[in-house]
């Protein structure tokens, strides 16, 4: 039994790099799942930690989240392999998975600040884990129902995909079953003791 969260977070982050050495390429998606890994067992392992940063800050959150995506927009990304969809093809991915992963941390912080601060999101951001290992079964279910049709593959079309399984997520984390059967808490003891949850 594991029960040091910094342990598990950077056993977490090693898989994901080494993922990329892992000769699966789209088959279920697994290099993605894989590389995406660190980042909801960090947002598990952050549960009840306050990640907002003084309000005079924040508007410095919303412009590093602007510079990278305005980066990204005149970056070639398909040789770069940027959404980790592919395995390594040579020891330069396992260095800009490295500095993605690296950007993704206060990304993902800038992110939080810039949210709008409601009940709603704060109760998703405490599923992370359990989005992590439903968004598998959703993406592929969304994926063959979209191909079935005509939808043309942009921005569009992949935001409209990644609403509906967080959508479909969400409503299916307000059943205890479903909450239960994927809590970490059978994998990992984060905690010496039992905590009453209200």
């Amino acid at each position: 039994m594991l029960s040091n969260k910094k342990l598990v977070v950077i056993v977490s982050f090693v898989i994901g790099i080494l993922a990329g050495f892992l000769p699966f390429d789209r088959f279920l998606s697994l290099q993605r799942t894989f590389a995406f890994l660190p980042f909801f067992m960090l947002g598990h392992c952050m549960r009840g930690k306050c990640l907002f940063v003084d309000a005079k800050y924040r508007w410095w959150c919303g412009f590093l989240l602007v510079f990278v995506f305005v980066l990204l927009s005149f970056i070639k990304g398909d040789g770069l392999n940027l959404n980790h969809a592919d395995p390594y093809h040579d020891i330069t991915g396992m260095y800009i998975r490295l500095a993605s992963f690296a950007l993704c941390i206060p990304m993902s912080v800038a992110f939080i600040n810039v949210c709008p601060s409601t009940q709603w999101m704060a109760t998703q951001g405490k599923f992370t884990l359990h989005y992590y290992l439903y968004q598998f079964f959703f993406i592929h279910l969304f994926m063959m129902v979209f191909s079935r049709f005509d939808f043309p593959k942009n921005l569009i079309s992949v935001f409209l995909i990644v609403s509906l399984i967080i959508l479909c997520i969400s409503l299916l984390l307000r059943i205890p079953f479903f909450q239960k059967f994927t809590h970490p808490s059978s994998l990992f003891n984060f905690h010496g003791k039992k905590t009453e949850t209200k």
